[in-house]
């Protein structure tokens, strides 16, 4: 028992120990944002808009819309599953717009989203943004 304590102890111990706390924090990095986010977008007119579209903010992507359904009261819901650790979680106050992603094109759609204030609550996840904070394509 005592050259096993000898051996923890030494540098063989050591390594191991290294080891061990280098494993543990990469999974610990590779773990922490890998969650799933969404929250629904809710607009009255889905706009051709299509499961796999993105979710953008400054034109950069974030996201994509995940699931495109009906509501009870006949409006369309998006689900928006963020991936993008910045935008994790949204806050209220913002704003979703389904855009064009040119002039020539009907059924090429995403959504751009205009954040809400670091300041105001968080949307956790599965809130909604309300159709009085969002826009459909024109």
């Amino acid at each position: 028992m005592s050259a096993f304590r000898e051996k923890l102890g030494g540098p063989v111990g050591r390594v191991v120990l290294a080891l061990l706390v280098v494993v543990v924090v990469a999974v610990v990095l590779v773990t922490r944002g890998s969650g799933s986010y969404r929250v629904v977008m809710v607009v009255p007119d889905a706009g051709q808009m299509v499961p796999g579209n993105l979710v953008k903010v400054g034109g950069a992507s974030i996201g994509t819309v995940s699931e495109v359904r009906l509501a009870n009261d006949g409006q369309a819901e998006l689900v928006l599953s963020i991936t993008d650790d910045a935008y994790k979680p949204l806050h209220r106050g913002t704003r979703a717009i389904i855009r064009n992603s040119s002039l020539s094109s009907i059924a090429n759609r995403f959504v751009a989203l205009e954040v809400g204030p670091q300041s105001a609550p968080e949307l956790a996840d599965g809130d909604r943004i309300g159709a009085q904070d969002t826009r459909a394509a024109t």
